[in-house]
């Protein structure tokens, strides 16, 4: 299986989302250089075929369009840039960075209406803007994806989300339960305020599913133990990727092998005869700190 390369290119970012994983790294994490960036594209060539540019928001970057024309002369056959969309809200942005040879797009979105995004990202209009780009890929012929991050805030939302992105004739949505950053797992109040548990998200995530499928939307979804979900939709919830190479800063990093070796993840002791714990991602560790166990339950 061939590598997927991942590169984190900076850390600023033009939104200031409420639950952002990287919490306040855009203050004092590095940025990669043009140089950096272009060693890792031209020694990852020949066992990689795909290449992600992701930040931060990528697209604040000067440089970016060089970057991509750079890897499309290497052969990377998938370029994907990883963004909020907002950028792409410019048809001429839009047309300038598929030029330049990106092919694949990432998007986030994470409520239906303008209130509820940009609630969440902290960024007047964040919502027409995201919307507005990927109008325009769409009507450049490009694949877009669509990630919404699961909150207390949107997961009631996110049948509409799933409508709203069949409407858009997007071509994946992923769910992704929120990570809860280390500024949110110290302050008891920010917990509260936008952490859900598991419990009370299943059936809007399941109804969300079924209406991807129904549409002919692909769905994936990411972070959630196989016991919250039904075991009819646990292709969508164990079918992660285990050869993307994440390059963060100086490190390499194989993103579900540093998981496991950081015990990110954990499975309780009861969890030991359950039949699906080889293909169970696990709890998140700050989740289960902050939750308990109880609402786990191993299938037998």
């Amino acid at each position: 299986m061939e590598k997927i390369i991942s590169i984190k290119t900076h850390f600023q970012c033009n939104n200031y989302c409420l639950f952002c994983v990287q919490g306040d790294e855009r203050f004092y994490r590095k940025s990669k250089s043009t140089a950096e960036i272009k060693k890792i594209i031209e020694e990852n060539y020949q066992d990689a075929k795909e290449i992600i540019f992701t930040g931060g928001e990528v697209t604040l970057r000067k440089d970016i369009f060089d970057l991509i024309k750079y890897a499309r002369e290497f052969g990377y056959k998938i370029i994907q840039v990883q963004s909020n969309g907002r950028m792409f809200s410019s048809m001429e942005f839009c047309q300038k960075i598929v030029n330049a040879g990106a092919n694949d797009f990432g998007f986030a979105l994470h409520g239906s209406t303008p209130e509820l995004h940009d609630t969440l990202t902290r960024t007047k209009n964040s919502f027409i803007q995201t919307i507005t780009g990927i109008n325009n890929l769409r009507k450049l012929n490009k694949r877009v994806a669509v990630t919404a991050v699961l909150t207390k805030y949107n997961f009631k939302d996110l049948p509409e989300i799933a409508k709203l992105l069949l409407a858009l004739k997007v071509s994946q949505h992923q769910i992704s339960f929120i990570y809860l950053n280390k500024l949110i797992q110290n302050d008891k109040k920010l917990i509260e305020e936008i952490a859900p548990r598991y419990s009370e998200v299943r059936p809007y995530v399941e109804q969300s599913f079924s209406i991807c499928k129904n549409g002919g939307m692909i769905v994936k979804a990411d972070n959630f133990p196989c016991c919250t979900i039904s075991k009819q939709y646990h292709n969508i919830i164990c079918s992660y990727n285990s050869n993307i190479f994440v390059f963060e800063e100086d490190k390499i990093i194989n993103y579900r092998e540093a998981e496991k070796e950081a015990s990110v993840k954990i499975k309780p002791k009861k969890c030991e005869h359950c039949s699906m714990r080889d293909s169970c991602q696990g709890i998140r560790k700050h989740y289960s700190d902050i939750f308990g166990f109880d609402e786990f339950e191993p299938f037998r």
